[in-house]
Parts: structure tokens; sequence; C-alpha cells
């Protein structure tokens, strides 16, 4: 890792970013959750494929999670 990369505002400007601006879950305050959902929200760059960063969620995110795409870019 190196030169820009280091710092983490100029890594933001240099490559796609994905964060979890929403987050959802249970229904009491005393009770595990039976589901969770996050809203996430992917900043790419022009020349990133939008299935390459939706392919790389979902392995991430693993099998048991469902990947859903709310707005296509």
């Amino acid at each position: 890792m190196g030169g820009l990369s280091r710092d983490r505002g100029f890594n933001a400007m240099c490559g796609t970013t994905c964060v979890a601006t929403m987050l959802e879950g249970g229904h009491a305050e005393n009770a595990l959750p039976q589901r969770a959902r996050a809203t996430v929200n992917c900043r790419m760059l022009p020349n990133d494929s939008p299935a390459e960063v939706e392919q790389t969620l979902r392995r991430v995110a693993g099998e048991s999670v469902t990947v859903t795409v709310s707005y296509p870019p």
C-alpha cells in the first residue's frame, strides 16, 4: 500500500467504495432479531463494472445473505 492509498480521504476518491448507510433489525429491545437489513451505497468509478461490484458484495456478504439491487447504475 503506498502513496495516496494510505490516506483514507484520497483512497475513497481513487477507487470504488461501498458503505452501509441504513441498518434495520429486530422488533423489540429485549429480543434477538430474526432478520436484519442493510442498505449499502456504492460510489463507483466510471470504469468499474457494476456487475463486478455486485458480485464482490455477494461474495463478501456470504451465501446466507440476499443481495438486491434497488437502483441499477
